[in-house]
């Protein structure tokens, strides 16, 4: 797994195994050793699921967001929806806002409205005792009306004036997330969608010299991009790889040597080291690299990291073997591959 499929958006927080496994094929069996060990040795406290190390960036592959759906029929149609809710970034007020849906209508075919019932927090004082002491991940975030406020739709009929909010505990919601989390999610949404957050500004290319090549294709910069923290040096270096690499015909077939090492006994952050070599096809200059690396270091990632970049320069459909001494990767290999379904030749 990556670690954006087990940690929450705002990289703070372990997700819990019943989050995880909603995002998995297979949903039955116990707890794995895997995420036990995880939070046994990467939270400050096993309860809470706190990280204990910082991670700078945390790639992300998509943000997990629900739409809404339109559900129009016919044109100029209003629909008035059941306990349907829906939460946005705000940037007049910076941040998440709630509200319920009171309808959707598309009297104009370009520009679907939707009209919602705001909703607030309530205060912390309001939950009962036993959760005021909680991590601000872990309390229950419970909703209630709002009762007027600078977010007030002109054109809708209401009274906008403040009026005395009441306690009553039948017109609260709870969410399923904290607030913490669906306000992360709902900013980075925010820029995803106003094109404000891009993940390529990361890297910077400004004092490199690059081919016309490099910016017109787009293999494998965006996997570099989205799964690594590189220099701007080294995918220059492993961009040249591939180039040399697609210069071959696809008949050509790809030798590489890998290896990986983990040493868990000195006190530093990098602790795993990878290398590999390219004997065929042969090339002026030997195509080779080394690296290291850190994070939750083992001696199987270490070696699978040193084979998943060396695929990475490997051109599409191209035939490759890798020689590895790594047995944990190979028997995974060939997990994965006799479960995948087979072509007929004919």
């Amino acid at each position: 797994m990556f670690l954006d499929q087990i940690i929450q958006p705002d990289s703070a927080f372990f997700k819990s195994w019943n989050e995880i496994k909603n995002s998995l094929h297979n949903k039955k069996g116990p707890i794995p050793l895997w995420y036990k060990h995880m939070i046994n040795q990467y939270t400050l406290n096993p309860n809470n699921l706190r990280l204990n190390f910082d991670l700078p960036h945390l790639p992300q592959q998509t943000l997990h967001v629900k739409r809404l759906k339109k559900g129009f029929n016919s044109p100029n149609q209003t629909i008035c929806p059941r306990n349907s809710w829906a939460h946005f970034w705000s940037p007049s007020v910076k941040d998440t806002t709630y509200g319920k849906i009171l309808s959707k209508d598309n009297h104009n075919p370009n520009s679907p409205m939707m009209i919602m019932e705001h909703w607030v927090l309530c205060p912390i004082i309001d939950n009962s005792n036993d959760t005021r002491e909680h991590t601000p991940n872990s309390r229950p975030n419970f909703l209630q009306p709002c009762k007027g406020c600078s977010l007030h739709y002109p054109y809708y009929i209401a009274d906008l004036r403040p009026k005395t909010t009441e306690r009553h505990t039948k017109k609260r919601v709870q969410t399923t997330q904290s607030h913490h989390s669906l306000r992360i999610l709902a900013y980075n949404d925010y820029l995803r969608t106003h094109q404000l957050l891009d993940i390529e500004s990361y890297r910077t290319f400004d004092n490199i010299s690059l081919s016309s090549n490099f910016i017109l294709n787009r293999y494998p910069l965006t996997f570099l991009h989205h799964f690594f923290l590189l220099s701007s040096d080294t995918v220059v270096t492993l961009f040249n790889f591939y180039e040399t690499l697609s210069s071959f015909s696809l008949d050509t077939i790809i030798e590489i040597y890998t290896d990986g090492a983990c040493n868990l006994e000195q006190r530093q952050d990098i602790t795993m080291g990878i290398g590999w070599h390219i004997t065929q096809p042969s090339t002026p200059l030997p195509i080779t690299f080394s690296g290291s690396c850190k994070h939750f270091p083992s001696s199987t990632k270490a070696e699978a990291y040193a084979i998943c970049t060396a695929l990475l320069i490997c051109p599409p459909r191209s035939k490759v073997n890798i020689y590895t001494d790594s047995l944990c990767c190979i028997n995974t290999f060939h997990t994965i591959t006799n479960a995948l379904p087979h072509q007929d030749d004919n």
